[in-house]
């Protein structure tokens, strides 16, 4: 996004360049704003602030680093309620897809010197998400693969579910995910945090479980789309066989079938532990 864009992106918003520098840890006033005046029945006000906060997040002159994903969420939720945020953003993501296709494959800052440059296809993907428009990403994807080889295979992962759900399985396979490469991993980790809370109240082992098992279940799909369907179960059944934790192995079980369970479980485990701190032994 140039400087021009920007300025552009927040003046539509109704702010000025000035409200950038008012965002404290990552967070914009604008998003804090908006979710202010949906609840209030505001939407029109909601709408222009959380484009005026997105804008901010996602410039590439901005001087530090503001979160999008907070202002995004907050723009979906607008959506259900006010159809004009709806056609808003399409129009964003469509401003935001040109961009991809001309080059410039990453946006915003960095949230620090260390860490790789903001994926400008990752948000696109959570955008056709907050649009519920797989299909728009497998249509880019079809197109990045076409012009830019080098960076959809970087970026296909994040592509895999819309090309399952759109049953694209040839291009699919190409890009097949091999989950049991990392299963040393997963088991050691496993094993090293065994002495802290039961395996689902841990963030970062239940972050590496998700996605093992969304790995797993893709690769599965893939398979029962090409028509391997014994293959598919075969895989599936190796890859449980092989978690050394029986609560792992059935926290990845439920995922095969309902995808997001691993996630639900952390939420739920940290929720209870909210209102009953962890005790060994307890």
């Amino acid at each position: 996004m140039t400087r021009t864009d920007n300025l552009t992106g927040i003046r539509a918003a109704g702010g000025d360049a000035s409200a950038a520098q008012e965002a404290t840890d990552g967070v914009d006033p604008a998003f804090h704003e908006a979710i202010r005046a949906r609840s209030e029945g505001r939407y029109e006000h909601a709408l222009r602030h959380v484009q005026a906060a997105f804008a901010r997040a996602v410039a590439d002159d901005g001087e530090r680093w503001i979160g999008d994903l907070g202002p995004l969420l907050e723009w979906e939720l607008l959506t259900e309620s006010y159809p004009p945020a709806r056609a808003a953003l399409v129009q964003a993501r469509d401003l935001q897809v040109r961009r991809l296709l001309a080059g410039a494959l990453s946006y915003g800052v960095p949230f620090s010197a260390s860490m790789p440059p903001r994926s400008r296809f990752a948000l696109i993907v959570h955008m056709n998400e907050a649009l519920r428009d797989a299909g728009s990403t497998h249509e880019l994807f079809v197109r990045l693969d076409a012009r830019m080889p080098e960076c959809a295979r970087r970026e296909a992962f994040l592509a895999l579910p819309a090309l399952v759900e759109a049953g694209d399985f040839a291009l699919a396979a190409r890009f097949m995910p091999e989950p049991l490469d990392y299963l040393d991993e997963l088991n050691g980790l496993a094993r090293r945090l065994a002495a802290s809370p039961p395996a689902v109240g841990q963030p970062r082992l239940m972050a590496t479980l998700s996605s093992f098992g969304c790995e797993v279940r893709l690769r599965a799909a893939i398979l029962r789309g090409l028509g391997r369907e014994e293959e598919a179960l075969a895989y599936a059944e190796a890859a449980l066989a092989a978690l050394a934790d029986d609560s792992l192995r059935e926290l990845v079980r439920r995922e095969l079938h309902e995808p997001g369970a691993i996630v639900r479980a952390l939420t739920d485990y940290q929720m209870t532990r909210e209102e009953k701190p962890w005790k060994p032994n307890a």
